[in-house]
């Protein structure tokens, strides 16, 4: 699978699944565009840029907060002046905000819905354009699975997340006639963001390479549009959002003293099968990864 003469816009580039994602397109023949809230100069810009050099690929950096509105709109602005133009958007930049909601400030909630979900927004809504008028374009959402599934102390972080889902739902009906493909990735990696939150025998079981793999099939020619995928610990699979068979009430059986009685067949009445919040669906790849490794997790 090779992406010559494709051109890329990666957000949170400098490090971790962004930097990989910079890295193996390169490597199959893409220009790639990089985009971190880091100065140029920083140490993590500098290594990739020396990487890519290496590899002989064309790339260029720009040091934008996507969380800025205002660099946001003036990096636009720039770069549609500049007539250059994306095939592929990878939507990585984001943040993870921790806490109880009560004790989350507006602000903290703000700043993170504006990094990870208007900054993607903003950045999608630059770029579309140009894709829809050349008739080709592949963009990545990054969700995560609290937004999926939901955790405890997550909430902030979880609405900026699912929210993408939405977008995706949408833009993808939008983007189909003129093959502008948009879905979202739920990346399942031992990064510098995830480090805290996995336990140290389950960290070597989320390494890059099935994620990545993953990234490069919703970029390439072959991409769906509208799906959402999962991908850690060597499985991949796709989020399905599925409503159980419906229960129907005649018209004198319509309070809500019959829903309340009839709730469990409402809310069994197809075995779908459900997780009960993020670490489960992890847990569940984990289980999955290390069984086909030989590792017993205890």
């Amino acid at each position: 699978m090779r992406f010559d003469n494709q051109t890329a816009l990666i957000s949170g580039a400098a490090s971790g699944l962004g930097r990989a994602y910079a890295l193996a397109l390169a490597e199959r023949g893409a220009s790639v565009m990089l985009i971190d809230c880091l100065p140029e100069e920083a140490a993590e810009v500098q290594s990739l840029l020396k990487a890519l050099d290496v590899m002989g690929a064309m790339s260029r950096y720009w040091s934008v907060d996507v969380g800025e509105p205002d660099a946001i709109e003036a990096w636009a602005a720039a770069f549609e002046a500049s007539g250059a133009g994306v095939d592929l958007l990878i939507n990585n930049a984001g943040m993870h905000t921790h806490g109880s909601f009560e004790h989350q400030s507006i602000t903290a909630i703000r700043r993170q819905l504006q990094v990870d979900l208007l900054g993607s927004i903003a950045l999608t809504h630059a770029l579309w354009p140009g894709m829809m008028n050349r008739g080709y374009g592949r963009v990545v959402m990054s969700t995560g699975v609290s937004g999926l599934y939901g955790d405890l102390h997550q909430s902030a972080f979880a609405c900026s997340k699912m929210a993408l889902i939405g977008l995706v739902n949408g833009l993808a009906a939008e983007g189909l006639p003129r093959n502008v493909m948009v879905n979202s990735l739920c990346p399942l990696a031992h990064t510098a963001m995830t480090d805290a939150h996995l336990a140290p025998q389950v960290k070597p079981l989320f390494s890059k390479e099935i994620v990545t793999a993953s990234m490069l099939f919703l970029l390439s020619a072959q991409a769906p549009s509208g799906r959402h995928l999962l991908a850690g610990g060597g499985s991949v699979s796709e989020l399905c959002i599925a409503e159980h068979r419906y229960c129907y009430f005649e018209s004198d059986l319509r309070t809500p003293e019959v829903i309340a009685a009839h709730w469990s067949d409402i809310a069994n009445a197809w075995p779908i099968q459900k997780h009960a919040n993020g670490e489960d669906q992890i847990l569940a790849f984990a289980r999955r990864a290390a069984h086909e490794q030989g590792i017993r997790l205890d």
